[in-house]
């Protein structure tokens, strides 16, 4: 299991910007079902149909199964990336760049959770069963098709009706501002945070590909050797123990 998992967010507007302020300060995040997700398929890549008079024709007319259906509607998903590096994920999930990123210690109320399995749609194959419970459902949410793999997804899949995903204060290890955040709701944030708490900012060097990270109030040098620059998860969670000692 990583270190650190990430949640990428949008502030794009005041409605999302009092979304990332109230998970902070309520430490709980929203905790959707997959009828809420961005992918329709979330739980279809099983290896299981069921059995029942007229399934055929459900399967070659309806979206999805109606009885797979109530099922899959009583669990709730939070969907979390190993990684902060991925530059889809700030592209989409943090609004093209003008978002922001939450860091999580993997302990704690996120030690449960389980890393996605990625498969080819070839090997999409289905037997019949005659019923189906709880677990077989869990465990179809950490299956996903493979054209997801980019987003190095780790998930907690609970049964559950709570809205929210619940925290402890203690679980969120740092911030990543993106670069196109406004100042304004940026300096909102930050004075929902503990003081010296570990705050980053994403930085993109386009001719080179890839992304990384300097501490708040680092400045970039222009010789090239810009000091402190982290480029991995690895350095990341390390900075962050440091910080946590000073």
């Amino acid at each position: 299991m990583p270190e650190l998992f990430f949640k990428f967010l949008s502030i794009n507007d005041k409605k999302h910007l009092n979304r990332v302020i109230n998970i902070i300060n309520d430490h709980s995040i929203y905790f959707p079902t997959k009828y809420k997700l961005n992918d329709p398929m979330e739980g279809c890549f099983t290896n299981y149909r069921l059995a029942y008079a007229g399934n055929s024709i459900a399967a070659a007319t309806e979206p999805e199964d109606p009885i797979l259906k109530k099922g899959r509607g009583k669990f709730r998903i939070l969907s979390l990336s190993e990684s902060c590096f991925i530059p889809q994920l700030w592209a989409y999930y943090a609004d093209n760049y003008s978002g922001i990123c939450l860091c999580y210690y993997s302990r704690g109320k996120f030690k449960s959770a389980k890393q996605i399995e990625y498969k080819s749609s070839d090997e999409h194959s289905r037997d019949f069963l005659d019923n189906y419970d709880d677990e077989s459902i869990k465990s179809s949410f950490l299956i996903k098709e493979e054209g997801w793999k980019y987003e190095k997804e780790w998930r907690i899949v609970e049964k559950s009706k709570n809205k929210y995903f619940e925290y402890d204060k203690s679980d969120l290890a740092a911030v990543i501002f993106c670069p196109k955040v406004k100042t304004c709701k940026k300096k909102r944030i930050i004075a929902k945070l503990p003081d010296n708490f570990p705050i980053y900012n994403l930085h993109i060097c386009a001719e080179q590909l890839r992304l990384f990270l300097l501490e708040d109030g680092t400045a970039i040098e222009k010789d090239g050797l810009t000091p402190n620059s982290i480029c991995n998860t690895d350095e990341l969670f390390k900075r962050i123990k440091i910080n946590n000692f000073k």
